[in-house]
């Protein structure tokens, strides 16, 4: 044994460090050939070109001529180093991004917005992830990683390299117009950790995230698209809260960082200065300072905060002079690049100071493999984006959302008590919700439905209603905006619940705008979840009835009593719950095979019809009802129940099967 460890020994050591030789040979291959392409180019590129790579222009994946032909223009014209994408659909994306990418010398960096996946964009054809505001609430990051991850697949299928993506904004001002859910919330290392998580998840997958809105854009109550905030806050104040995520995420790896249109005082004192044309906020702070060495792209320069204050093609040549490397979408694109041209001539910005620039563009285009163009196909792309693994990690994340703020009669999970009179209030819908649909799955239930102007109407009719049962669910559904009913709960409302809570149990579940928790101090049990989605209803339900664990937080401040962080936890009763074979490692394409088997079976007259269901890891992941009870009798219904005259005989063959 001494003698072949003695023979073994330097064999490792010799191998080990021949993987090291080995490792960093190729390291720096690949850095010298990146290099060689980035000087390449450099030295081949005219002025116009350089500067027409700075900016990155706005598109519409609208199907329109028109629009393809301007961006064929400025690809012409202007020699543009990207796009950014908007509202449209995916399939005409591809097409005009597979046109764009020919037409242009180096191939274009394609990006989006989009901080809960292209259903940001594209909501009708594509999956909205929960918004920020929603993945706070998890304790589990892992989930959000796993977000991060398929956020990025869906990108590259369509042609995007950069997601402009994560914000992390510390939204500590509840009044904020613009942030608001798209914020982790108000606590800054959660914001951070969400903030890595997601950003990590899309950088295994090549695509490159940007964090924003530096330095920070949670506690405002003015929207920079419409005009310029201040945050009149000390450089200790700015330092703990607004900057602290931008920090620490800083050289996370590779990323860009998106500088904001605010006004910071404490950073730079001079008036109407944003931060997106700072030279002491970007030059000095970011890249001094902070060491941050990835791509600085300003936030939209045809925003309200800049178009209000600046001449047409001044803020973008600014942008540039502050030490920005892109500028995004431009006001208009042909006024920009004459006043770039225009310091360059009386000598107030340097072609070397552009070169710095285009060095790191040149660099980012090189590591997100832009070095020649690709094509994408449209085929199969509706299914790719909307498939059922994706919803499987929604759900997941919608699930490890909900909170429970109070509880203080033990009230959650409910009991299935067969002689429990259980009653659903939706407030703010005029027909039956998802959410009481899955009540139905769990009891025998009553449901009722109430809009906020009815309530003075209505009011006492209800609560002689609803005070005869043992446990009313009372389900608040707001739209999450902060214009609407949703805005606050009236009084009129605040008065009918609290009056219900003296007449009967009282669970209130509020859906949408955390918030206005606030106006529910009476609440004895107050549930809350972070948006009005079917599948947040859904799972939402499951989850008062014991089907899955509760073990959301408070991603805000809501009220004195209710601060970040704040959630009671609830273990499941262990009681079936719902979701898609994907969630629990099955396949909906195998299962759909069952279809096929039943109608074979009543083709050929084995039964007039039947059910299927199918539960694994404590959920159902298929159900369905088929043809009629007799050959010329009632329709199967999930409510049908049948005889079994001798289970031993169906359990002993499937087991033997």
């Amino acid at each position: 044994m001494a003698g072949m460890q003695t023979y073994l020994f330097p064999k490792t050591v010799f191998t080990l460090s021949a993987l090291f030789i080995v490792c960093h040979i190729l390291g720096q291959s690949n850095y010298i050939k990146e290099s060689f392409w980035i000087s390449e180019k450099l030295s081949s590129m005219s002025v116009d070109e350089k500067i027409g790579q700075l900016f990155m222009v706005r598109s519409y994946s609208l199907g329109h001529p028109e629009e393809e032909t301007l961006l064929l223009n400025y690809i012409k014209d202007y020699h543009i180093g990207g796009v950014c994408f908007f509202k449209g659909s995916p399939e005409e994306q591809v097409n005009m991004i597979n046109t764009c990418q020919q037409f242009s010398k180096i191939p274009l960096l394609m990006a989006i917005d989009g901080e809960w996946g292209l259903g940001m964009r594209f909501p009708k054809t594509t999956i909205s992830f929960p918004r920020q505001m929603m993945l706070g609430a998890v304790r589990n990051n892992n989930l959000i990683f796993e977000m991060g991850r398929e956020v990025a697949r869906q990108c590259k299928r369509i042609g995007i390299h950069m997601n402009f993506a994560p914000s992390v904004d510390i939204n500590s001002n509840p009044r904020n117009p613009v942030i608001f859910d798209r914020s982790f919330g108000e606590d800054p290392q959660n914001v951070t950790a969400k903030g890595y998580m997601y950003l990590h998840g899309m950088e295994k997958e090549g695509i490159l995230p940007c964090i924003k809105h530096f330095p920070g854009h949670g506690d405002t109550d003015v929207d920079s698209h419409r005009q310029l905030p201040v945050l009149n806050h000390s450089r200790e104040r700015l330092e703990n809260m607004e900057l602290y995520p931008f920090r620490k995420l800083a050289n996370q790896g590779e990323m860009a960082l998106m500088v904001g249109h605010l006004s910071i005082p404490a950073l730079d004192n001079r008036p109407d200065k944003p931060a997106s044309l700072s030279d002491r906020i970007i030059t000095d702070l970011i890249r001094q300072e902070m060491g941050f060495e990835g791509l600085i792209v300003t936030d939209a320069m045809d925003m309200g905060a800049i178009t209000g204050k600046f001449s047409t093609g001044q803020a973008e040549a600014e942008a540039l002079l502050a030490g920005n490397d892109m500028i995004l979408l431009p006001q208009h694109l042909p006024s920009a690049v004459q006043a770039i041209k225009k310091m360059i001539a009386d000598g107030t910005i340097s072609v070397e100071r552009i070169d710095k620039s285009m060095e790191r563009i040149l660099r980012t285009k090189y590591r997100l493999g832009l070095t020649q163009s690709s094509t994408f196909s449209t085929d199969g792309l509706d299914t790719y984006l909307n498939s059922n693994q994706a919803l499987a990690i929604k759900q997941k994340i919608t699930e490890a959302a909900v909170t429970l703020v109070e509880d203080q009669n033990n009230s959650i999970p409910i009991p299935l008590n067969p002689g429990l009179r259980v009653a659903t209030l939706s407030i703010n819908l005029s027909h039956k919700s998802v959410f009481q649909d899955r009540v139905d799955s769990y009891t025998d239930a009553r449901h009722y439905q109430l809009m906020p102007q009815q309530m003075s109407v209505y009011a006492q009719q209800y609560l002689q209603t609803l005070s005869k049962f043992d446990h009313v669910l009372v389900a608040i559904h707001t739209s999450g905006k902060q214009t609407d009913f949703t805005k606050t709960l009236t009084e009129e409302v605040q008065s009918f619940l609290k009056a219900l809570e003296l007449r009967t149990k009282v669970s209130t579940i509020l859906f949408g705008n955390p918030y206005l928790a606030k106006n529910l101090s009476h609440a004895n049990t107050l549930l809350i979840h972070y948006d009005n989605e079917s599948m947040t209803q859904d799972v939402t339900a499951q989850a008062i009835f014991g089907a899955t664990d509760i073990e959301g937080f408070l991603p805000v401040s809501v009220s004195e009593r209710w601060k970040h962080g704040h959630g009671i936890s609830r273990k499941n009763m262990e009681r079936l719950g719902f979701g898609i074979p994907e969630m629990v490692g099955l396949s909906s394409d195998t299962l759909a095979m069952i279809d096929l088997a039943m109608k074979d079976m009543m083709r050929i007259g084995a039964s007039p019809g039947g059910q299927v269901l199918i539960a694994k890891d404590h959920k159902i992941i298929f159900r369905k009802s088929y043809g009629q009870q007799t050959y010329k009798g009632i329709p199967v219904t999930h409510e049908t129940i049948y005889d079994l005259a001798s289970i031993t005989k169906m359990l002993s063959t499937t087991l033997a099967v």
